[in-house]
């Protein structure tokens, strides 16, 4: 028998618990999994909105913003809202792929409008490198929770 008998209840025995053992670890780190995995999507959603914001400004400021150049001003951040989206499944994979597509859009620029492109339009590189940095460190948080949940079973 693995428990025994004291006056007040009953008590389990060592070897089923521990001290150092958390009861609910696993919850925990589920609730982490999950926050992450929300953070990563934000963070994404994040760089959509702000090169959305970018391209409306930038087309509207040249008077430029007519329905000839809807994909161009919503192709970037689309391709952002569907990552966002798959970082509900894969946020590591959804931040490298973000990762990629930034370094797409630089060297597009770079190709279109030499080095320039670098320089011109600073402060949305700016925030787009702060969001995917933020995308990647959340989403390797959520890697390592959810290697918790596989270790806790």
């Amino acid at each position: 028998m693995n428990e025994r008998q004291t006056p007040a209840g009953i008590i389990p025995n060592q070897a089923d618990t521990s001290i150092l053992e958390d009861p609910h670890q696993k919850e925990v780190q589920e609730d982490i999994w999950q926050h992450e995995k929300k953070k990563t999507m934000y963070a994404l959603f994040g760089i959509g909105a702000v090169l959305l914001i970018a391209n409306i400004i930038a087309y509207s400021s040249a008077n430029a913003f007519d329905s000839y150049y809807l994909l161009d001003i919503t192709l970037f951040p689309t391709i952002f809202l569907g990552l966002a989206l798959f970082a509900r499944l894969q946020p590591m994979i959804s931040a490298i792929g973000g990762i990629a597509v930034i370094v797409v859009i630089t060297i597009l620029g770079i190709m279109a409008h030499g080095a320039v492109y670098l320089i011109a339009g600073w402060l949305v590189k700016v925030i787009a490198l702060y969001f995917i940095i933020t995308s990647v460190r959340h989403a390797k948080d959520a890697e390592q929770a959810k290697k918790q949940l596989q270790l806790l079973g």
